[in-house]
Parts: structure tokens; sequence; C-alpha cells
């Protein structure tokens, strides 16, 4: 029996061809991680990963039984690599970036299905979550103005990758989503597609660290895995706070990913965006001052931690 090669389209450089690379390891993306450590292990199965790396030449090697790919995007190369393999399943993990759609633009989408990370398209309208436009123009930061990305501006870049993923819905003919909302939401944008249900696995790690346990934990912390940009909800939670703060003194708001108040310097201030200043006021207006942590990005070890 010959076996089943299944291709990957993906986001980020996973942490074995990072290292692979001399990059960074991105702490995120851990369920790519778990799930192809899984299928590795399977019989009759061979998995190829390639992610985009624009403006670098093209990669590839069998690292620990899986085969990575860079890509530049380009149709010639999406072509290039549907030749070398000849997969049985193209599996698109996320409809955040083109990627994918590139690759069903130069080889067809017959034997393509794609999962649903979250859905650009629809998120982008709620991408300001609550905040006002008055907010917003009173904290345009120096950055935003220099790089044109202000919150307004975001939103846009938001609907814009939105009408990619539109065209992935038209495109192709299955779906993994997990969740009543995905479902919905592929309904919507095609009913004639065949969803499939598929719940992500997590590194091993997470299974295999000791039970929460209340006399072990930090009592009255809130721990928010990320909260870069608005649909986090960070400026929701600092409304909160003042309110939990009254019965609950010694309360506590971690906050893990990038430290978006920046490290204090005038570099990093010069750094921060729109949404940075306003989260910067209302805990300076709540004085919230010490019961808001920002952790940075953590490592898995970390996240497990404060979990």
């Amino acid at each position: 029996m010959n076996n089943m090669k299944i291709l990957w389209i993906v986001n980020i450089i996973l942490p074995a061809l990072s290292r692979e690379l001399n990059l960074t390891v991105s702490p995120f993306g851990g369920w790519l991680v778990g799930l192809s450590e899984q299928l590795k292990n399977c019989e009759n199965i061979e998995l190829h990963i390639v992610t985009v790396r624009k403006k670098t030449k093209s990669f590839s090697k069998n690292i620990d039984g899986i085969y990575y790919y860079t890509v530049d995007n380009s149709e010639e190369q999406w072509k290039h690599l549907q030749r070398e393999i000849m997969p049985d399943v193209v599996h698109i993990h996320g409809t955040e970036f083109n990627y994918g759609l590139n690759f069903i633009k130069a080889n067809g989408a017959q034997n393509v299905v794609f999962s649903i990370q979250g859905l650009v398209s629809v998120i982008g309208k709620y991408y300001l979550a609550g905040i006002s436009t008055l907010d917003i123009l009173k904290n345009i930061t120096l950055r935003d103005i220099l790089r044109r990305d202000t919150l307004f501006q975001a939103q846009k870049k938001f609907k814009k990758r939105g009408l990619v993923e539109k065209e992935l819905f038209k495109t192709c003919n299955y779906v993994i989503g997990r969740t009543e909302w995905d479902k919905a939401h592929t309904l919507k944008l095609n009913p004639k597609m065949t969803y499939f249900h598929g719940g992500e696995i997590l590194r091993n790690s997470f299974y295999e660290s000791h039970k929460w346990d209340y006399k072990n934990c930090e009592p009255y912390t809130i721990f928010l895995s990320q909260a870069g940009y608005p649909i986090k909800g960070l400026h929701q939670v600092l409304k909160a706070l003042p309110l939990l703060i009254e019965k609950y003194p010694d309360l506590k708001l971690k906050i893990g990913g990038i430290n978006i108040l920046g490290n204090g310097g005038l570099k990093e201030r010069l750094k921060c965006n729109g949404y940075s200043s306003i989260i910067k006021k209302m805990i300076k207006k709540y004085k919230l001052k010490n019961h808001v942590e920002f952790l940075g990005a953590l490592s898995e070890k970390k996240m497990i931690e404060e979990y």
C-alpha cells in the first residue's frame, strides 16, 4: 500500500523548521505541532508542511520524519511543489492569508480542504469591539501616522483580507470547523460546502502537566493569554476590574503575549499604537497600575504555569 501524502499549508514557521533555519521559535500554533507529531507516528501517512517566506530562497528538508518546505508564494513555486509532492490531500490551515488561495489558483481545488482558525471576514465587522470613534481619534499616535496604521486602517486591512477568505469559501469544496459558530458562517458563506467537524489537539506537555489545584494556585488572578488588538477585549476587561477590586482588593490581571505598553524607554514609547494609548489611559483613569501585569510572550512551559 502506498503512503498517503498530506500537504499542509500553514501561516507560521513551525518549531522544527525554525531551529533548522536558526530563527526564533514562535509560541503560536501549538495545535499544529501537536497534530503533526501525531500524524508523523501514523503508518502509511507521509506529512509535508509548507509555509511562505517571501524574498528568500525556497527550502526543503526532511526533519525527524516530516518534510518541510518554504516558498515565496509565487504561482511558479506552488506548481513546482504540487509536481514534486503530488499530494493526495492538501490541508490549508486558516483563511487569514492568501497562501492557500494562491495554491488553488495554481493547481486547482479538487483535493483541497481548509480549516477555520478564525474568520476575518466576520471578525472584521467587530474589530473595534466597542471603542468609540472619538476615543480612536484622540489616541492616534505618531507610529500610527507614519505606518498608516490607525485602528480604522487596521480594521480596513482585516476587511480586505476577508475578501480573500470569501473567495476561498467560493472556490473550495471542503472545510473543517470546530464550533457551531464555524458551521453557521460556513453555511452562510457557501451552503454547498461539505463541512467536517474536527477538534484541535494541543502539544503533549499540555496533557502531561499537573492538573490545576486550588491549593497551589495564585488566588484572585485573572489570566488573558493575549490582548494585542481590540478584538481580544482587554479594554472591556479593564472597565470591569474596578467593580471586582471593590470586593477583591488583591485582584491581579495578568496578560500574556506582546506587551503593548512597551518597556518604558523612548524607543518603545514611539512604537506604541492607538490601542496601546487607550489602554494606558484606562489603567491610569481606573487606578489599575498595581493590578495589571503584562507578562510578555510566554514559552510553552510558562503558558502551562499561568493556566
